[in-house]
């Protein structure tokens, strides 16, 4: 009886709106926190202060800290949409600048992708959901790009 009131009072604070941090990690810019405020209501926090509200999907995790958490100059959100076709898309959390930013929305709809770092650029790639060959997008100076594909050299 007393583990269904707990469960009761906690799904009532959600359906009031009550915020909870679910995540949150240390940076040189402050605390990074994931707060759910509502059902498909998250919003990005940096040191205090609201970066980003989604409202779209289903809720959002760290997807990685470049170069790694203590010294993050990015941070890749992944937003988990609650679908099957299309399960995740992503953003970058910029904290290089004087403000932190958030860049649009990317993906090919994987759930499945990967940073790197290089020099300031974070270059993220996964796999095509259709075609199942690799896209990438590079995230630089405030900017996100899908990255084009090299030619392959000509066979002699």
């Amino acid at each position: 009886m007393t583990r269904m009131l707990a469960l009761a009072a906690a799904l009532c604070a959600t359906a009031a709106g009550a915020a909870e941090v679910r995540y949150e990690a240390a940076t040189p810019a402050g605390a990074v926190q994931i707060v759910e405020a509502d059902f498909s209501d998250t919003r990005i926090v940096v040191d205090g202060a609201e970066v980003f509200r989604d409202t779209e999907n289903l809720n959002v995790f760290f997807g990685g800290f470049f170069p790694d958490e203590r010294s993050a100059r990015y941070v890749l959100l992944q937003h988990n949409t609650g679908g099957t076709a299309c399960p995740a898309v992503y953003r970058v959390l910029d904290l290089g600048g004087a403000v932190p930013a958030v860049s649009p929305e990317f993906g090919t709809c994987s759930d499945v992708a990967e940073g790197r770092l290089d020099g300031a650029a974070l270059t993220v790639s996964m796999p095509d959901m259709r075609t199942g060959k690799a896209k990438a997008w590079v995230y630089a100076d405030g900017r996100l790009a899908e990255a084009r594909a090299r030619p392959r050299a000509k066979a002699k």
